[in-house]
C-alpha cells in the first residue's frame, strides 16, 4: 500500500473550487471532463471534488452522488481485491463492492469502526505513483538523429539520473537514425522488468501509433521481459508545469 494519498471533498461550486485548488495550491488537473465529480493531483496526492448534496449546480450526466472521504492507495488491483477480501470479514464495519470508475481506477468503500468514510482504490496514473522495482531497467526512448551530437543533452541527463536514482539503470534507446535501438538494449540487458518512458514532446505518429507499434512486436521478442510503456513526456501533466516554470524563468531573464 502506498499510503494515504487520495482524498475527495465536497464542494458547493466545482469550478470554483478547481480554480482555487489549480492557482492557490498548484494542482494540475486529471480528470476534469465531468459535471458531477474532478480530480487533481500534486506530486503523489490525489484529490477529487465533488458537489455536496447541498450543491444547487446541475449535473445532467451526474452518475451518482460521491461522499467525502479519505483514501488509501493500493499498488495495484490484486491488493484492492485481497484488502477487500479481508475487511468483508469483518462484521463491525460497512464494505461496499469494487467498482472500475471513468477514470478506470479500481476500489471500494468502507468505514472504519468509528463511521469514518474510507475508501482503498488502485489509481493507474504511472507518472505520479509508478516507482520502477529495484533493479529494473528505465529506458529513455527517443527520436534519433543522424547528427552525431544531437542526444548529448539526453547523454547528460541519462548520466544525472544514474546518479540520482542508482537502484535503477537508465538506458537511451532511440526510434531510427542513431544507436541503439530499443530491440538493442532489450538484447545487451539481463533485467526482467523494463520501463519505457518516449520523451517526445508531442503526441503525433510516433507516440499513437509506431511506438506501440514496436511494443507489441518487442513483447513477442522478449517474451521473458515485462515491458512496461508509459505515457510519453508530452502527455504528463508535471512536466507541462515545469516546463512553463523555466520558460517564466527564461522570459524573466531577458526583461
Amino acid at each position: 500500500m502506498k499510503g494515504l494519498k487520495h482524498a475527495a471533498l465536497a464542494v458547493k461550486d466545482l469550478k470554483r473550487a478547481l480554480e482555487f485548488y489549480e492557482s492557490a495550491l498548484g494542482f494540475t488537473r486529471y480528470h476534469v471532463q465531468d459535471l458531477d465529480w474532478a480530480m487533481l493531483n500534486f506530486r503523489e496526492t490525489m484529490l477529487s471534488l465533488v458537489p455536496s448534496k447541498s450543491s444547487t449546480e446541475v449535473a445532467p450526466q451526474k452518475q451518482g452522488f460521491h461522499p467525502a472521504h479519505l483514501g488509501f492507495c493500493a499498488d495495484n488491483r490484486v491488493e484492492v481485491e485481497e484488502r477487500h477480501k479481508s475487511l468483508s470479514q469483518r462484521q463491525d464495519i460497512k464494505v461496499s463492492k469494487i467498482e472500475e470508475h471513468r477514470d478506470r481506477s479500481y476500489g471500494f468503500y468502507f468505514s472504519d469502526t468509528e463511521g469514518n468514510q474510507l475508501e482503498f482504490i488502485y489509481v493507474p496514473v504511472t507518472p505520479i505513483f509508478a516507482r520502477p522495482e529495484k533493479e529494473s531497467l528505465f529506458v529513455l526512448w527517443s527520436h534519433g538523429s543522424s547528427q552525431s551530437d544531437w542526444s548529448s543533452a539526453l547523454e547528460k541527463l541519462q548520466k544525472r539520473l544514474q546518479l540520482e536514482k542508482p537502484d535503477v539503470e537508465w538506458r537511451l534507446a532511440f526510434l531510427e537514425r542513431q544507436s541503439p535501438s530499443l530491440e538493442e538494449v532489450l538484447q545487451q540487458t539481463t533485467q526482467t522488468h523494463v520501463n519505457i518512458l518516449p520523451l517526445f514532446l508531442g503526441a503525433g505518429k510516433h507516440v499513437k501509433e509506431d511506438l506501440p507499434r514496436q511494443i507489441e512486436v518487442l513483447e513477442k521478442t522478449f517474451a521473458s521481459k515485462k515491458l512496461q510503456l508509459l505515457r510519453a513526456l508530452c502527455d504528463h501533466e508535471l512536466f507541462e508545469a515545469a516546463l512553463s516554470d523555466v520558460l517564466q524563468l527564461i522570459c524573466e531573464d531577458k526583461r
